[in-house]
């Protein structure tokens, strides 16, 4: 398969990944390729999931931070500072590009980029000053250049 991305202002022509599921009474080996290492078998829970249509158990719960020092003046519910976090997404570009590769910053709650959030708000502004970079306009990460 192929995609047709539109990058730089040019269409590109790449390939690109195929994903899907099929019987196996639809499928047969193909001559000279060694399939050693693929299952045969699916695990006995999986199976179990499939025909009762349970998902995967919920994972365990985050621990929560330590309670402030007493004496601390600050408010039950407000957060502690600096504890956001941000992500970085790398933009794709054409092979025989130059100039610096653009990326865009995301908050950790930012629909538009499933990556890890392991950036603190000091990261995050230092790579927003970098050449290339752009906040993203959905989660408003615009606020960090002010």
């Amino acid at each position: 398969m192929v995609a047709h991305p539109f990058i730089a202002g040019r269409d590109l022509c790449e390939p690109s990944d195929v994903h899907f599921t099929v019987p196996s009474t639809h499928v047969e080996p193909l001559e000279g390729t060694s399939y050693r290492g693929v299952p045969i078998r699916r695990h006995p829970k999986a199976i179990a999931r499939a025909r009762t249509g349970r998902s995967h158990p919920a994972p365990p719960p985050t621990p929560q931070p330590a309670a402030p020092a007493s004496g601390a003046s600050q408010a039950p519910d407000a957060p502690a500072a600096d504890t956001d976090r941000w992500k970085i997404q790398q933009m794709r570009r054409a092979y025989d590009s130059t100039g610096p590769r653009r990326t865009v910053v995301h908050h950790q709650d930012c629909w538009m980029e499933r990556g890890p959030a392991d950036l603190t708000t000091e990261q995050a502004v230092k790579a927003l000053r970098r050449p290339g970079a752009e906040p993203c306009e959905a989660c408003g990460a615009g606020r960090l250049q002010t």
